[in-house]
């Protein structure tokens, strides 16, 4: 498989970063996590993005969404990746190995791709499943 790495850069116009709208929220715990290492270790790590299709101005985080804000917060510059052709599902792998999504993230991203059905049928037996005891 060839790379699709496009560049790296440095910031800190924070409003050049999205997210994009399925993408998992972000926690304030995370956010102060990522700010505390930052101020300990300074920015030892980089975000990884795509070109916005709707905002092309605007690259979309697809990795290091957390990061973006606590350099915000810390006025530090964001050191990023910019990458080409990662789909949303690539995304979706990417995130899964960093945290397990959960049903609300997959049930989020169902319904912001309109594959809302498709989720529901995949994961709602499998919530279920979770919640409800086995009956023997």
């Amino acid at each position: 498989m060839n790379s699709k790495y496009i560049r790296t850069g440095e910031t800190t116009d924070y409003s050049m970063f999205i997210s994009p709208i399925h993408q998992r929220k972000k926690t304030d715990s995370s956010v102060k996590a990522i700010m505390s290492s930052i101020q300990e270790h300074g920015v030892i790590a980089t975000v990884s993005c795509r070109q916005s299709i709707k905002f092309p101005s605007k690259l979309e985080t697809y990795d290091g969404q957390h990061t973006v804000q606590a350099c915000k917060r810390l006025g530090t510059p964001v050191v990023y990746n910019v990458f080409k052709e990662v789909s949303n599902k690539a995304m979706i792998s990417l995130n899964g190995k960093s945290r397990k999504w959960k049903m609300e993230d997959y049930l989020h991203f169902g319904v912001v791709d309109n594959i809302f059905r498709s989720v529901v049928l995949l994961c709602f037996p499998l919530y279920l499943c979770s919640i409800i005891p086995p009956i023997i």
